[in-house]
């Protein structure tokens, strides 16, 4: 890996607020479910502490936090031309999606972003018995064609190898426990080809 001097940070990770036995981090208030906080510029973040950080979108840059723990990642990307490309057609298609398809209020409405947010993969919660695929109701047929792009699959591809990369323990327990569940349940099969 060539990665360039890690991106220090001030935080302790592990001052964090977390949810209880959880992997999720805990939302401060309800009302930040649903993008209700200030979106601010650069020049607001930079007056409340942030900074800004020189990078080429290529290099691999590590975050860690005040005791040198990699926390985040700027994973940055395939040297390659055609992999820009590719994302830009990821783009472009995810565009006509949101032109052509009807999406109501409910899925405009989370903290993600100003986008319509769809659901998909594996599920296992709020009392489910037996994980289950996430069948996208009146979506399917898009997420499905979404899904089978080849290039969200080579985005999947190099995601998972970044992840793999700079959180190896991580990825490796992720990995055999999906693993393992694929085994046992075949039949929910995967997202992607590689994953």
């Amino acid at each position: 890996v060539r990665a360039r001097s890690p991106v220090k940070s001030t935080l302790d990770a592990s001052t964090l607020p977390t949810t209880h036995g959880a992997y999720g981090a805990k939302v401060e208030d309800a009302r930040s479910k649903y993008g209700s906080k200030k979106r601010r510029t650069l020049s607001e973040l930079v007056a409340l502490g942030f900074r800004v950080i020189q990078w080429d979108g290529f290099t691999s840059r590590p975050i860690v936090d005040a005791k040198d723990r990699v926390i985040a990642v700027l994973a940055g990307q395939p040297r390659d031309a055609t992999y820009a490309s590719d994302v830009s057609d990821v783009f472009r298609a995810m565009l006509l999606a949101r032109r052509t398809w009807p999406f109501p209020p409910c899925l405009l409405k989370h903290r993600r972003g100003a986008f319509p947010q769809l659901l998909a993969g594996l599920s296992y919660s709020k009392g489910q018995r037996f994980p289950s695929r996430l069948d996208g109701g009146a979506y399917a047929f898009l997420l499905h064609q979404l899904l089978g792009d080849p290039n969200v699959n080579r985005m999947a591809v190099f995601a998972s190898a970044s992840f793999g990369l700079w959180a190896p323990k991580v990825y490796q327990y992720y990995k055999q426990h999906d693993d393992a569940l694929h085994r046992k349940l075949p039949h929910l099969g995967r997202n992607f080809a590689k994953s």
